[in-house]
């Protein structure tokens, strides 16, 4: 059911578009033990929030460089990408509910903790990037989820 005077609906991807958080757990866990660091499954819930940059800081210190952060956050990416790729799937009925949103003119965007490659990397695999007015990835923005920083640059983006 659509809220009458709707103007605009704003997704996220993870977990809203498909079911991919049992994935990004796993490379998680597969790549952080490469570099000895250990992450119970357990534990990943607590330590899931922000950007891949935040995310690599939480696990790796603060005095690892930039461009070392991004090296590291596109491996572990990497990882997840090649475990997701035979199984990714749509929410059932997500390119209808698309399609009926396109149809009543609501804009539609998608803010993301996510960076490029995964976008591209989900929403090619499902044919569904052309559905969306606006997106924005967390390397567009500074402080990931929770924070509202990208709500505020998705609401300004679809005006």
């Amino acid at each position: 059911m659509i809220i009458k005077n709707t103007r605009a609906i704003i997704f996220d991807m993870d977990g809203t578009l498909i079911n991919s958080i049992s994935y990004h757990k796993e490379a998680w866990i597969r790549f952080l033990k490469k570099y000895n660091i250990y992450l119970e499954s357990n534990q990943f819930n607590a330590q899931n929030h922000g950007t891949i940059d935040e995310m690599i800081i939480r696990f790796f210190g603060d005095s690892v460089d930039l461009n070392t952060i991004k090296d590291l956050g596109q491996e572990k990416e990497r990882i997840y990408r090649e475990l997701y790729r035979n199984d990714i799937k749509e929410i059932d009925g997500l390119t209808n509910f698309l399609i009926e949103l396109k149809s009543k003119n609501i804009k539609i965007g998608l803010a993301t903790n996510c960076d490029t490659p995964n976008i591209d990397f989900i929403l090619e695999s499902l044919n569904i990037k052309k559905y969306f007015d606006v997106i924005i990835g967390g390397h567009e923005v500074v402080y990931g989820k929770p924070n509202p920083e990208i709500y505020i640059s998705i609401l300004n983006r679809l005006g």
